[in-house]
């Protein structure tokens, strides 16, 4: 298994919210994972 670097993970963060969250707000607990990657 491949390790994500954070910039991996705040492009894909980037990604899921300029498509999917426009469309189901609630589908992915971005700002959890916003959280974790800050901390």
């Amino acid at each position: 298994m491949p390790l994500i670097s954070p910039q991996m993970m705040q492009r894909s963060l980037r990604q899921l919210n300029e498509n999917d969250l426009k469309e189901v707000p609630n589908k992915y607990p971005i700002d959890n994972l916003r959280q974790i990657l800050s901390s």
